[in-house]
């Protein structure tokens, strides 16, 4: 059985860990970090490790379904037709209504190629601006802090800071358990000399 190494991105957290696929047969057998990456030099935590799990046969829906009227139980019918009336539908709206009658709303946990793929049919094909992703919803109150606090809605610096730090003020994040591989890289700063400083009102792992 050949195998390649494909290079991807963790669908999860938001740090960006590089990941490496191991694939045979068209399917993903390995999932490692990536040593080369930036962001976590080749660690990866429980997600991370496991994120191949969402895109194995096991638990995941073999067939399509439709409902022949809304108060109706959804029946069986093949791939294709799916496909074929769910594109028909959309074109229909398309064609009377314009690109701005259609949006989209996609999941945090897709894979980065999912994302391009969705934001090219949304942006390219169908011409809305219409798409959001739960990844970035969910951050909007962090990135309205950000551009309250520091005039641009992103953080404002790198990965790389961490490493030159001499101290750390976390309020009320409890990196240990959401962010692990950027709570690793911060305590090989602390173990280095770095100071860290936790306000938290919770007992957590971080504090």
């Amino acid at each position: 059985m050949t195998t390649k190494q494909v290079k991807s991105v963790c669908p999860y957290c938001g740090v960006g860990c590089g990941i490496v696929l191991e694939v045979a047969d068209n399917r993903v057998v390995k999932v490692k970090g990536d040593k080369d990456h930036p962001a976590n030099f080749g660690r990866l935590c429980t997600k991370g490790s496991t994120c191949a799990q969402a895109i194995t046969e096991s638990g995941r829906m073999e067939y399509a379904y439709r409902r022949p009227g809304r108060p109706a139980e959804p029946g069986q019918i093949g791939i294709d037709d799916a496909i074929r009336e769910t594109a028909s539908r959309l074109r229909a709206i398309l064609d009377e209504h314009g690109p701005d009658a259609l949006s989209f709303y996609v999941s945090g946990q897709m894979s980065l190629e999912s994302q391009y793929l969705i934001n090219k049919l949304a942006k390219g094909f169908v011409r809305t601006n219409n798409i959001e992703s739960n990844s970035r919803l969910c951050m909007a109150s962090a990135g309205s802090g950000y551009k309250l606090s520091l005039g641009a809605d992103g953080p404002p610096g790198s990965y790389q800071d961490m490493d030159h730090a001499d101290l750390f003020f976390v309020i009320g994040a409890n990196m240990a358990d959401c962010h692990p591989i950027l709570f690793l890289r911060m305590m090989d700063r602390v173990k280095a000399g770095a100071r860290l400083i936790v306000v938290d009102p919770r007992r957590n792992a971080t504090a």
